[in-house]
Order: structure tokens, then C-alpha cells, then sequence
């Protein structure tokens, strides 16, 4: 699969998290058998705002430093649960892919 159709199922997987919830880049790869978490961040790093990229968050639950303010405020708005305000809380947050 290409760079640009793999990108598309990953766009695919990231409009089915619903509001409050989050997934991480490994869970995407994992689910679509394909690929790896920086292939997932490298597509979500493209979508320019076409999905809820918020949504998708690091393995530690950590967002990336260079979107950490706006993606820790989208989170809360939608009621994710967070830790300290710095990071998502995974254990309540988590998603589990279909």
C-alpha cells in the first residue's frame, strides 16, 4: 500500500474516536497491520485539520511538544480525562479499536 492510500485508512480509523476518547499511533498501526506508530504520526502530521487529529496522542500519553497546548486544550474542551493537565489519562481515555 502506498504512502498516500495508507494515509487514507489511517484518516478512516482516526473519524471513528469519539468525543472524549483518544487512541495512540501504535494502536492505529497495530489495528490496520501495517505500518508503525511514526508511519500513523507522519500521515496525522499531513491531515491539516481533515480529521480530529487531537485525538491521537503518544503511547505515554504525552502529546508532541510542538502542538502540546492546542491538542491538551481540544482534549479538555471535549471532556478527555487528563492527568496534572500535562497528559492524558490512557487507563480511563483509551478507545479500544473495533
Amino acid at each position: 500500500m502506498d504512502f498516500e492510500d495508507f494515509a487514507e485508512s489511517v484518516y478512516d480509523v482516526v473519524d471513528t474516536i469519539p468525543v472524549g476518547r483518544v487512541v495512540t499511533y501504535g494502536d492505529i498501526a497495530e489495528y490496520l497491520g501495517q505500518g508503525g506508530p511514526r508511519r500513523v504520526a507522519r500521515a496525522m502530521a499531513q491531515c491539516q485539520g481533515a480529521v480530529a487529529w487531537h485525538r491521537v496522542i503518544r503511547s505515554s500519553g504525552v502529546p508532541a511538544e510542538q502542538v502540546r497546548a492546542r491538542q491538551l486544550e481540544l482534549l479538555a474542551a471535549e471532556g478527555t480525562a487528563l492527568l496534572d493537565g500535562s497528559r492524558v489519562d490512557l487507563r480511563r481515555a483509551r478507545w479500544p479499536l473495533p
